[in-house]
């Protein structure tokens, strides 16, 4: 089958989001967004595209999972793995711009040259929150007490969230994560429009 023939498809381990996917996907990185910055963390982005040296200085055994390949200015670079390399990075070179302890959280889309299987993917998002610059197990609370506040827990609650970040769904006044909103026999449609009343 030639090129201009090909049925349309996507390679294997990657998905498309149609919009009614992407508006609850994104309601729910606003929601972690929002915990962070009121946990006084700020949004960092970096480029998908690293230096290899960069991506491999930290991976390890891992390196054959990443996809690396030489550009066209003959650089050999790669698609990030994590948003841990990048962060390093990112305070090894900028250290004189950067305030520590340096609360940072990242949003972002991760690539790794993994075999695809049921619930793993080539490309999927990864959602970090870090603290640089300090070294204290109070940053680590910090961090768990954050998590636990992204997570959906409340003080109070009296229905427990199940943690996952392929889905959500919506109950009386507040959002629960949950692998399959479909099995509890909520709309996705209808979640989206009560949370928006």
């Amino acid at each position: 089958m030639s090129d201009a023939t090909r049925k349309p498809s996507i390679l294997k381990g990657f998905r498309d989001y149609l919009p009614e996917q992407m508006i609850l996907r994104q309601e729910i990185i606003r929601r972690f967004k929002d915990v962070f910055e009121r946990h006084g963390f700020d949004p960092l982005d970096t480029p998908a595209i690293e230096y290899i040296e960069v991506l491999t200085g930290k991976a390890g055994e891992n390196e054959k999972l990443m996809y690396a390949f030489e550009d066209h200015g003959g650089r050999r670079v790669g698609l990030r793995y994590d948003l841990t390399v990048p962060l390093a990075r990112v305070v090894a070179m900028h250290q004189s711009e950067i305030i520590f302890p340096f609360k940072r959280y990242h949003v972002a889309p991760v690539w790794r040259a993994d075999r695809p299987q049921r619930g793993r993917f080539r490309e999927f998002w990864q959602c970090d929150a870090d603290i640089a610059g300090v070294d204290s197990m109070t940053a680590d609370a910090e961090i768990i007490f954050c998590a636990d506040r992204r997570a959906g827990w409340r003080s109070g609650s009296t229905t427990r969230p199940c943690r996952s970040a392929t889905g959500a769904f919506w109950s009386g006044s507040r959002w629960h994560h949950t692998r399959n909103a479909g099995r509890h026999g909520l709309p996705l449609g209808r979640q989206i429009g009560q949370d928006r009343r």
